[in-house]
């Protein structure tokens, strides 16, 4: 999916929707009645997939002004280089291996270097594989934040390799796309947010034996639900490398648990929204599965647990470098890894800093053109996501100002399958999507 040809310079985009967005701040009313007109070149229209008129709204753009921006442009491609030549220099890194512990200390001293308020902890676990006890460690490092009542937002990517046979502890396993790509963009993400303090909590973590069933994850939620943890989103990365050069390169797969309207497919729409926004030449391709076929990664855990949770891969695999001595550091893509760093940084902010999401959005029974919804404090806008018929990610966006009702007539025309609501605050930062209202049978 790619933003029509007019909006592919985002920046210029959101710099025009953050000014407009302190103007829009002074503006209140109860509702609004939209006009469909012909579409017009501004940043109000994130994408059109399908032909038809579009509702002008007259709110702020869901953006985050420079602040994102910048973080942005701080993600550094050698930095995330040297992390995967870090680890994937470990001989193998093997649950049963010497160099899993080589591994934990590696990652440990990456988030320390951090500094910040960086809260940084080992978290033990037994495992007992291929008849082998052991004591595993997750690398769990903590950012506290600023509203107890805005819950904890986790990142993830694991840090254990293997052979393709999953027995062998001893062969070179490298594991540079596969995971070491992933752990690099969790510390580059932890290194650029250390000073911050985010209004969500957010916890990276580094798991250990994904590559054995995921028990490291399934360690972690399981404490977290004795614990009480109030856990909003998990997001996973996963090769996100790019070993296949450039067939796979400018788009990225998110994974995440049906049906349609689940909380995690809302998880991956709303990355899908953030690649819209900051990352014009990125395609976001959501997925109706949790996963491939008979494959899984850490998201899983969370999943089953009933933690809205996504993975994000790169689009197009090559499996026959994966599980083997062949997934070596230079196979990866320096700007591909870069760019899936950007996206889950972006969604990261967005998801701990933006305002909380509304209740689904409602339909008046006398008024079938016509939505509302519950006002959420701070906000100074919102932005209404329509999913189109038969589609997994949003076709159209509308914004509006502060105001709690939208009046269209397609709303009522069954173009679309769903709409949720999101908002959005005097920066331009916009908040996780509410629940989709279905406007289909």
């Amino acid at each position: 999916m790619q933003l029509p040809e007019r909006f592919r310079d985002s920046r210029l985009a959101i710099l025009v929707s953050v000014l407009a967005a302190g103007a829009m701040a002074c503006r209140s009313s109860s509702a609004v009645t939209v006009t469909p007109v012909p579409a017009t070149p501004t940043a109000r229209v994130l994408q059109e997939a399908t032909p038809g008129p579009t509702p002008e709204g007259d709110g702020p753009s869901p953006a985050g002004g420079h602040r994102i921006l910048t973080l942005l442009d701080s993600v550094s491609a050698e930095k995330l280089m040297a992390h995967v030549e870090a680890l994937a220099a470990i001989h193998t890194r093997h649950v049963n291996s010497q160099g899993i512990g080589e591994a934990a200390t590696l990652v440990r001293d990456g988030f320390d270097s951090a500094g910040g308020r960086l809260q940084v902890a080992f978290d033990p676990f037994p495992l007992t594989f291929d008849g082998l006890p052991t004591t595993q460690q997750n690398v769990v490092a903590t950012l506290p934040g600023s509203d107890p009542s805005a819950g904890v937002v986790v990142v993830g990517a694991h840090y254990d390799s293997r052979t393709v046979d999953i027995d062998d502890a001893s062969s070179r396993a490298p594991g540079a796309d596969d995971n070491a790509a992933g752990v690099a963009a969790l510390l580059e993400m932890a290194r650029l947010l250390a000073d911050s303090t985010p209004r969500a909590t957010i916890v990276f973590i580094a798991f250990s034996a994904e590559e054995v069933g995921t028990v490291g994850s399934r360690h972690y939620v399981e404490a977290v639900r004795q614990r009480g943890d109030d856990l909003r989103a998990m997001m996973v990365l996963d090769i996100v490398g790019n070993a296949v050069g450039d067939t796979g390169a400018g788009s990225i797969r998110v994974f995440s648990a049906p049906p349609d309207g689940s909380s995690s497919r809302q998880i991956a729409r709303f990355v899908a929204l953030q690649g819209q926004t900051y990352l014009s030449d990125f395609d976001v391709l959501v997925q109706s599965t949790v996963d491939r076929p008979g494959r899984y990664s850490d998201h899983v855990p969370f999943c089953d647990a009933g933690i809205p949770s996504v993975r994000l891969i790169e689009a197009v695999e090559d499996t026959a470098r994966q599980h083997s001595g062949d997934d070596l550091p230079d196979t990866v893509s320096p700007e591909y890894l870069r760019q899936a760093t950007q996206l889950a940084l972006a969604s990261l902010v967005s998801l701990a800093e933006g305002p909380p999401a509304p209740p689904a959005p409602t339909r008046l029974p006398e008024r079938p053109d016509t939505l509302t919804w519950e006002p959420v404090s701070g906000a100074v806008g919102y932005a209404l996501d329509f999913r189109a018929a038969g589609g997994q990610e949003i076709a159209r966006v509308v914004r509006v100002g502060d105001v709690t009702t939208l009046t269209w007539d397609a709303i009522g025309s069954g173009r679309f399958d769903a709409v949720s609501v999101a908002a959005i605050d005097a920066e331009g930062l916009m908040g996780p999507l509410s629940p989709e209202l279905a406007l289909t049978p």
